[in-house]
């Protein structure tokens, strides 16, 4: 469990137990280690008060042991998003306002390829510049490495 670990990644337990991480770490709500009748749960407060269990992708909150509740504590509390998913939210939110509609992650895959492609080919479109601008200012990377990038999206 050492090294890197973002949303979105599975991480096995000292038990064997995988689990989901699906959150990234807030250093103003960490979360901890907290005892549920014979068993052990790991919980955050909430921004808006009381206490929120971590579910690990599951439907209810873990029960664990206090050696897998520690190791869950400490991998939530040090995950960070996936740079490749930073490129995804901040690409979703130019397409979005680029098209005035919701988009799915194929449509904005397929903007951005497209995009790449048509600039490789020659002059692009004013309304195409204007996106690729954007896009490319969003994302700090250009609209040939967001494609590459793109390509590791979820389907």
């Amino acid at each position: 469990m050492d090294g890197e670990v973002h949303v979105g990644d599975m991480v096995q337990l000292p038990s064997g137990l995988v689990f989901r991480v699906t959150f990234a770490a807030d250093p103003a709500r960490p979360w901890r280690v907290v005892t549920s009748g014979g068993y052990w749960r790991v919980s955050r407060e909430r921004r808006e008060g009381g206490v929120a269990y971590f579910y690990g992708g599951r439907t209810a909150p873990m029960k664990l042991s206090l050696t897998d509740a520690e190791a869950v504590a400490e991998v939530l509390n040090r995950a960070t998003h996936s740079p490749r998913l930073l490129h995804l939210t901040a690409s979703m939110r130019v397409v979005r306002t680029h098209l005035r509609r919701h988009v799915s992650i194929d449509v904005a895959r397929d903007l951005i390829k497209r995009a790449a492609f048509d600039m490789q080919a020659g002059p692009l479109a004013p309304e195409t510049e204007r996106l690729v601008a954007r896009l490319e200012k969003a994302t700090g990377c250009s609209i040939d490495e967001l494609a590459r990038h793109a390509e590791g999206w979820p389907v």
